[in-house]
């Protein structure tokens, strides 16, 4: 058994030689050139990436150093771990994942070969560069969430803690996993828990996400969407790009599609960037290049406060951003370490580089000033936490006093053996100089984090601290709102990112897809009373909604009334016709005894003019709100006046007609009851209408009626009739009216051919044709509409046939008294009968001439032979 772990073990250093040989050919320093070594009695592995590629990186040397500090502050207490003094062994990982694991597979020898190599001058020689074969019983790194999984994976062979400063990718806490890795910073979930808790401040529903593709980018994202979710925001988009340090152009490729995408979402104002600083410039470049503006970016730790990006020419994208950063612990006592440092400190290569570079022949000396701009980094307090937690661990495992141990039984640990101290590391919980410090069962501290603004502050460019987001208070973000400028050189207005407004009363709101729905008008007869209303409520019976659809109302009973914009005109257009009408009789009455006036037959033109000013006065009964009475006295004006009207006209005509078929006027024509039969005639016709009326208003009154046949409105109207026998009285009426109308023609075709003075049948005829086209339009449209407008259409038809008659009837007479006044004259009206009788003599002398002429050549041609040439 012995002989097969010392092969392995030998496999192993073979391992180291070539790695480290490796490491040397590609063009890294070898091992023993990138560490700092302090002996003690036992030792602790730091790794940090002093050097980004060639590039030295004086604020990570300051982690490094932060490692040193607390280590000598630790040994010089006292009251931790007395009798022991802490060592350390810094490796400089260039920020390289290969060498990350070159170093972490030096610790893990390094804890085989402690107790089967030692003595042995051949594995030591190989081994060298590491000052002795010490165990690192802890180690302390690495910079990036990928390195220190593969690290950790690494370590874990052996039991090996490792405590990360940096990495902050939730897949580092799958303790199942992982089962070795603790860290100082606050992992992604939290991060992505106080970005989804801000996008829930600002009622930011609809967020695009953007992250480079590795562990850290994809842990952040998921986390993000499954709290933002749980919140109610979605995300609109999601992409990734490939880390920058691999292929350039492959990376600026991959961004341009996503901000192309980005562009499109004219409804998304926030996007959450999850990357490091260089990447975050390379999205920021590609945003100016694509005009894309009016965005609000959600920057994570990796770039939310990086002075790199406080460039001019990124300001109008980025300005106004929004950050969550790690606390920005400044430690007084580890600045004042650094100040105190003389230019003569140099242990190692990468600390002389420091000196020359910053001051050059310069007297140097490290200010405060020189520390807050090129040597703070936040991490160096998360360094120092490290440090005194596995000191605090190791103190713990010194003190143990038996059976109160951790370990089963309560045993008490062997202070060097790695995997004690991974389960006292679980247990510690202290207050460091920098802060708090205990592990969950996952490896995690509390998450604590600081919300900054970049702002212009007097012409310059800053991350202005706004809040911060502690896991451990009740609510854990505490934001600044007035402190916030949106557009980062003034106040703005908070940014709408949502894919659409919440639906206002008057419509439901369909079920959410992705935090997207759509608004649609409530029913017919429904409403909803809230935003967002999922569903629309039925108004009850005899109820309609508002046109905004937002409640229930009683249904309107409408009625055209005076007031309204069309009885107005329809009462200014009777009361002018009525005027008319008024005043047409007076210049009959003035002019009553001129020839014309009396042969227009006086009685019954005084009886038309009455009868046509009470149809211009129709519309006031119409339009008059139905009651019993209003209701009565609309059938009253239709039938009565009406009717009355065309009987006049027919017994004028035929009086006309009756004149000038005697020929000569005689002396009965002007006796008794000859000179008043027409008037007769038309008074009885009127009497039989208005006891028609009366038996109709006895037997089946006409009464208001709620007309609900359009559930919209309610009309209020009059029904003429219910019963049969109130049905049989209209139509009756409706029988007299036709009759006069064809009998009011007949006569008017029998007087075409009177002298132009008597001759009025052509203008009754006209009168007709306006009355038979009105009523012919009128009729099909008042029995076809229900609504307010029957009113409408009943007041303009009887206001058109009452301008027809007053027009035909009345103007050729008033044009004639007032405009021809010579043919307004006996004399003129002798002319025109005699004329009229010698046309007719002519006629009927021409006739029977003819008739005889027929006769006579009729008898001639009966008496002609047959054999007669013709």
């Amino acid at each position: 058994m012995a002989v097969v772990i010392r092969i392995l073990g030998g496999l192993n250093l073979l391992l180291v030689v070539s790695l480290c040989l490796y490491g040397d050919a590609i063009g890294f320093p070898s091992l023993v050139n990138r560490k700092f070594v302090k002996n003690g009695t036992i030792s602790i592995g730091g790794i940090f990436p002093i050097h980004v590629g060639a590039s030295f990186r004086p604020n990570y040397m300051t982690m490094s150093q932060a490692m040193v500090y607390a280590v000598e502050k630790i040994n010089n207490d006292s009251s931790i771990l007395p009798n022991i003094s802490l060592g350390f062994e810094v490796y400089d990982s260039y920020l390289s994942k290969r060498l990350a694991m070159e170093i972490a597979l030096e610790m893990v020898n390094r804890q085989k070969m402690s107790s089967l190599y030692e003595g042995n001058s051949d594995q030591e020689r190989c081994i060298s560069h590491s000052h002795g074969l010490g165990r690192i019983p802890a180690m302390i790194g690495t910079g990036t969430s990928s390195s220190s999984i593969l690290v950790s994976n690494l370590l874990q062979v052996e039991g090996l803690p490792i405590i990360s400063y940096a990495a902050t990718s939730d897949e580092l806490s799958k303790s199942n996993v992982y089962s070795t890795f603790f860290r100082t910073v606050p992992p992604d979930r939290f991060q992505s828990q106080a970005m989804a808790d801000i996008a829930c401040r600002f009622n930011w529903t609809y967020v695009a996400a953007i992250a480079v593709d590795n562990a850290y980018g994809r842990s952040g994202i998921d986390y993000f969407r499954k709290k933002s979710q749980e919140k109610g925001t979605c995300l609109a988009m999601e992409g990734y790009f490939p880390e920058p340090t691999h292929n350039l152009n492959a990376t600026k490729e991959k961004i341009q599609k996503i901000i192309k995408e980005l562009k499109t979402l004219e409804n998304v104002d926030v996007v959450v960037l999850y990357c490091t600083s260089r990447g975050a410039k390379l999205v920021m470049e590609e945003v100016m290049r694509q005009k894309v503006s009016h965005k609000t970016w959600i920057a994570s730790e990796g770039w939310g406060n990086s002075r790199k990006m406080l460039d001019e020419n990124l300001m109008p994208v980025i300005k106004g951003l929004v950050g969550v950063v790690l606390r920005n612990s400044v430690v007084d006592e580890f600045v004042e370490y650094l100040v105190n440092l003389p230019s003569t400190y140099r242990p190692v290569d990468w600390w002389t580089k420091f000196w020359d570079e910053q001051f050059g022949t310069v007297n140097p000396k490290i200010t405060r000033e020189i520390y807050i701009n090129k040597m703070h980094t936040s991490m160096s307090a998360n360094v120092i936490n490290a440090v005194f937690a596995i000191a605090h661990a190791l103190d713990a495992m010194q003190r143990c006093k038996e059976p109160f141990g951790l370990l089963d039984g309560g045993k008490c640990p062997s202070i060097t053996n790695p995997k004690d101290l991974l389960r006292y590391l679980h247990n510690v919980n202290f207050t460091s100089p920098v802060s708090r410090v205990h592990f969950d069962a996952n490896g995690d501290p509390d998450g604590s984090y600081s919300i900054v603004n970049l702002q212009e502050k007097n012409g310059s460019w800053e991350f202005t601290q706004i809040g911060s987001w502690v896991a451990a208070r009740n609510v854990p973000l505490d934001l600044d709102d007035a402190m916030i400028m949106w557009d980062g050189d003034s106040k703005g207005d908070v940014p709408r990112s949502i894919c659409k407004e919440t639906c206002s009363p008057g419509y439901r709101q369909t079920a959410e897809i992705s935090c997207c729905w759509e608004c649609i008008n409530c029913g017919y007869d429904e409403i909803s009373t809230t935003y967002g209303a999922k569903n629309c409520t039925k108004c009850p019976p005899e109820t309609i909604p508002n046109p905004g659809h937002t409640k229930c109302l009683d249904v309107p009973i409408v009625h055209i009334t005076y007031d309204s914009s069309v009885g107005k005109a329809f009462l200014v257009i009777g009361l002018l016709g009525f005027l008319a009408s008024v005043c047409v009789a007076l210049l009959y009455i003035k002019y009553n005894s001129t020839p014309v006036v009396k042969a227009s037959n006086r009685d019954l033109s005084y009886m038309l003019l009455f009868c046509i000013s009470m149809c211009y006065l129709a519309p006031f009964v119409y339009l008059a709100e139905p009651s019993n009475l209003v209701c009565v006295l609309s059938q009253v004006w239709f039938y009565l006046f009406y009717t009355t009207c065309i009987v006049i006209l027919g017994a004028k005509t035929n009086k006309i007609v009756l004149l000038f078929q005697e020929r000569m006027p005689r002396s009965k024509f002007s006796s008794g009851f000859g000179k008043f039969r027409h008037v007769f005639f038309v008074v009885c016709t009127a009497l039989a209408e208005i006891i028609i009326i009366v038996v109709w208003v006895s037997v089946d009154r006409p009464s208001p009626y709620l007309d609900k046949s359009n559930d919209r409105m309610y009309i209020q109207t009059c029904k003429p009739s219910v019963t049969s026998a109130g049905k049989a009285c209209s139509n009756i009426l409706m029988v007299i009216l036709i009759l006069a109308s064809f009998t009011c023609s007949y006569f008017a075709y029998k007087a075409r051919k009177l002298p132009d003075n008597f001759n009025e049948g052509k203008f009754i005829a006209f009168s007709m044709y306006i009355l038979v086209i009105s009523w012919l339009a009128f009729y099909p449209v008042y029995l076809n509409i229900h609504d307010i407008y029957s009113v409408v259409v009943l007041s303009a038809t009887t206001i058109v046939a009452a301008t027809g008659l007053l027009f035909c009837m009345f103007w050729p007479k008033i044009y004639i008294i007032i405009w021809r006044p010579h043919k307004n004259t006996k004399q003129y009206m002798k002319e025109q009968l005699t004329r009229h009788a010698f046309r007719l003599d002519t006629a009927e002398t021409a006739a029977r001439h003819q008739k005889n002429m027929s006769t006579s050549s009729t008898n001639e041609a009966i008496s002609v032979p047959t054999d007669t040439q013709i």
